[in-house]
């Protein structure tokens, strides 16, 4: 019974973890808060869930809250889906008040599932002052890696290290003729 237990729990483990795709620090477009950035993003067939950190920029009297009206929107089909909940962050009025600057607040927003062809989102918080958002997040683990890329390859260029941006550009042609070719064959 013990040997069975244990097959079905592994199996269960590798269903959920098969099923799982994480995202760490997305790229995107537009974001309202400089302080606000999105840790991760991890999608499965039952939620979504956004990891998010804010970073005190002030000396005293900063604060946080996230409203509870938080939406994700599809960018492609327009499908919108709520705040199932909140995990460490105040929902407003209530604040979250920072006691340095520097200080930062981990929290983590959950939503429904999002649909495997859905490729970019908006987060936004809908409410009256203050409110959150970002815009046209990515949620394709290898674009996120190419854009990641070519931002390096480039701050490498302005810095005069031309060796590495030039390594960091032709990885990334590398990578799209690797899928050209693979889409293509």
């Amino acid at each position: 019974i013990k040997n069975t237990l244990l097959i079905i729990l592994l199996t269960l483990g590798l269903y959920f973890f098969s099923s799982a795709q994480e995202i760490e620090f997305p790229v995107w477009t537009v974001k309202s808060h400089s302080n606000l950035e999105i840790e991760k993003i991890s999608l499965t067939d039952k939620l979504t869930t956004i990891d998010l950190f804010v970073t005190s920029d002030m000396d005293e009297g900063a604060w946080f809250c996230a409203d509870k009206n938080i939406i994700l929107v599809s960018i492609a089909d327009s499908i919108r889906l709520t705040l199932i909940r909140s995990e460490n962050i105040p929902v407003c009025p209530e604040q979250h008040k920072f006691s340095s600057k520097g200080e930062i607040l981990k929290f983590k927003l959950y939503f429904p599932p999002i649909q495997k062809q859905i490729k970019s989102i908006n987060l936004i918080e809908d409410c009256n002052e203050a409110c959150f958002y970002f815009t046209d997040i990515v949620l394709d683990p290898v674009l996120n890696k190419e854009i990641r890329t070519f931002e390096k390859a480039v701050e490498d260029y302005q810095n005069r290290q031309i060796d590495l941006a030039i390594e960091g550009f032709n990885s990334i042609v590398n990578s799209c003729m690797d899928q050209s070719s693979y889409r293509y064959s």
